[in-house]
């Protein structure tokens, strides 16, 4: 009995043997797998679009839809990898070239349509039919009118810098399109909001013009241009002019100038003088029965700031004219 019993586990694998086995059998199945999955299959895949370069002379009764799906060959792996990763794939269709006319009614080219899908989706993947997709396109014709570009910019400038120029707009108008109730409340298009802190350089940068529903513009972007410059002040003595002075009387103020002090760039401290500026007393605003007049800084440069000036007062001394 001990030795049948011997017998029969001799016939029994070693330890050895048994993993020696496992792995042949792993590198078979993986092999198997590797097959498999290298061969193409047909499978349903979920991609979002996103549509641009719409004709801008025209306008969509109804939205495309921005979710499809299609019926698609592929290997075993790219399905495999969509099925594992849940992944949404991210399609941009151009309408301007996909878009065809025929019989007086725009549709999308169902050739073109799959093109521009299968050149943007894995190499691997052909699309063999797309469900519920209604390539037939209703648009409606529009106006089209000019307008103006607002920047919608808030700038915080660094100490001791300022403007040198008003904000530019690279282009300052733009053309809108949208049904003529729509566009005749429209009387300028802002861009989108864009702050800036602490600036101490010049800034030119694109941004996106904000958008208005219903309405379509010729351009999506504008290029935005603020120049700046650091500044320091300056001080100028002006002298006082009198206007309107009666012919038969000679009038003269005390004192015969004016200090002026304000800010300007760098740039244009040396270029700015005392010709650039004009103060002046109206006689006929003068009140006889007070000794002094009002000093008024009627001239002055645009490109200073902070302006200050003393006195704003002065007395005068009023003598006839001899006959």
């Amino acid at each position: 009995m001990v030795g049948k019993f011997k017998k029969n586990r001799d016939r029994f694998p070693s330890s050895k043997e048994l993993v020696t086995f496992s792995i042949f059998l792993l590198i078979a199945a993986s092999l198997w797998i590797f097959s498999a999955l290298g061969k193409e299959y047909k499978d349903d895949l979920h991609i979002e679009i996103e549509y641009y370069n719409l004709p801008k002379e025209k306008m969509l009764y109804s939205s495309l839809p921005q979710q499809i799906d299609l019926l698609a060959t592929a290997t075993g792996f790219v399905i495999l990898k969509h099925k594992i990763y849940n992944q949404t794939t991210k399609i941009k269709i151009n309408l301007g070239k996909a878009l065809v006319k025929e019989n007086n009614k725009y549709k999308i080219s169902k050739l073109i349509f799959f093109d521009q899908i299968e050149k943007q989706l894995n190499n691997s993947i052909k699309v063999n039919k797309i469900y519920y997709f209604d390539y037939d396109i209703d648009f409606s014709n529009v106006e089209v009118k000019e307008v103006k570009i607002i920047p919608n910019i808030k700038i915080n400038l660094a100490d001791q810098f300022h403007l040198t120029s008003p904000i530019k707009l690279n282009p300052s108008k733009i053309k809108i399109y949208g049904e003529k109730n729509v566009i005749d409340t429209v009387e300028f298009i802002f861009t989108d909001k864009l702050t800036l802190n602490n600036l101490k350089s010049n800034f030119k940068k694109e941004i996106n013009i904000k958008r208005v529903k219903g309405i379509n513009f010729d351009k999506q972007k504008v290029e935005v241009e603020i120049n700046i410059e650091q500044i320091t002040e300056k001080s100028l003595k002006i002298p006082i002019s009198i206007i309107n002075i009666p012919d038969s009387i000679e009038i003269q103020a005390y004192p015969e100038f004016i200090t002026v002090n304000f800010t300007v760039g760098f740039s244009k401290f040396d270029i700015i003088n005392s010709d650039y500026f004009s103060a002046q007393i109206d006689y006929n605003k003068i009140d006889l029965n007070n000794k002094y007049a009002s000093i008024h800084l009627i001239r002055y440069p645009k490109e200073i700031s902070n302006i200050r000036y003393m006195p704003k007062k002065a007395e005068y001394l009023i003598n006839k004219k001899n006959d």
